[in-house]
């Protein structure tokens, strides 16, 4: 009984190499029409069938990529990565890939998941931030990477991004549009990039419209982006002598506790004060009132991350593009218009 045949010699048959073959099986771009053709046409007539784990080991690639994240923060923990992770998912089948999901910790010791020290990944899509010391470590491993949502810190990597200024500048600015001039604010530590973002494109809405931005009316949490943190800046907000007629508030998720500590003082929204978010969270549509929001097209993200990263794997990209995304507003019932 022969051996089956293998893919180096169905590459020898058609004098290309075993990588063409590859690229001919998968029904990737990277050879000609007729090269294709001639391919293809050999193995309809030995009647090849290709061992997927042999093919696997010799042109050394998985057919899985990773998502990787924080180990206290999982994409599906996190409502804003919830949709981007969604559509990285749905759409895998259609690039010939299956997705893997792990956590590294960031502690003193973090340790490099086994999938990537032992290769079983084409590639790496990391959500949300992780420390660059461990970005570093992972890139010695030699694997493509793309980050999402990770503030553009690193230069020479693919980034998929939210445009966090733009989107806190219109945001504000649509405040302005509905007649309010004292609009507080609460984000995130402006020492974190994120943080930074949002309060400057605040601030930059605010300034040119000419309208101050009094003491007390910028309010950052400390820790993660929580409901908790929402719900004490908005109490010490409206413990302010000079209340705002209206808040942005740099998450959604910081609007869900801002809307809890305004009832809790006995007032209503959008009556007594405004609210807008950022973010566009599965869970905005569904508050009472529904919140009114800067929407990021996460699922394009998710696509447009995927996409990057078949690309660095399959040879078809190279470099460190950016991709930025830009929000747009999102009106439902929180943002009354002043003097309508």
């Amino acid at each position: 009984m022969k051996p089956p045949l293998t893919i180096i010699d169905i590459a020898r048959m058609a004098n290309v190499s075993p990588s063409a073959v590859s690229i001919a099986l998968n029904g990737r771009k990277g050879i000609s029409e007729p090269t294709r053709s001639r391919i293809l046409k050999i193995i309809e007539d030995v009647k090849y069938i290709p061992n997927q784990q042999a093919r696997r080991l010799l042109l050394k690639y998985t057919n899985n990529i990773g998502i990787l994240h924080e180990e206290h923060r999982s994409p599906l923990d996190h409502l804003f990565h919830v949709e981007i992770t969604g559509a990285i998912l749905n759409n895998c089948d259609d690039y010939g890939y299956n997705a893997v999901f792990t956590s590294i910790k960031t502690g003193k010791q973090p340790a490099i998941p086994e999938m990537i020290k032992n290769r079983d990944v084409d590639g790496i899509i990391i959500i949300g931030e992780l420390p660059l010391t461990i970005i570093g470590e992972i890139r010695k491993f030699g694997l493509p990477i793309v980050l999402v949502d990770e503030h553009f810190r690193i230069k020479d990597l693919p980034a998929v991004e939210p445009d966090y200024a733009d989107g806190a500048e219109k945001a504000a600015s649509y405040l302005l549009q509905c007649g309010h001039e004292r609009i507080a604010y609460i984000g995130e530590s402006k020492y974190r990039r994120y943080g930074s973002q949002t309060l400057a494109g605040f601030r930059l809405a605010m300034k040119k419209a000419g309208k101050p931005v009094p003491d007390g009316y910028i309010q950052l949490g400390a820790g993660d982006s929580n409901a908790d943190t929402g719900y004490t800046c908005m109490t010490a907000i409206l413990g302010l002598k000079s209340k705002p007629t209206a808040v942005f508030c740099a998450a959604d998720i910081y609007a869900v506790g801002a809307m809890r500590s305004v009832k809790d003082m006995g007032l209503s929204i959008p009556e007594d004060v405004s609210i807008i978010g950022m973010d566009d969270i599965l869970l905005s549509e569904y508050v009472e009132p529904p919140l009114t929001t800067v929407k990021f097209n996460k699922r394009e993200m998710g696509t447009a991350a995927l996409k990057t990263l078949t690309g660095l794997i399959k040879g078809e990209l190279s470099g460190a593009e950016k991709l930025s995304f830009k929000g747009t507003i999102v009106p439902r019932r929180t943002v009354k218009k002043l003097g309508a």
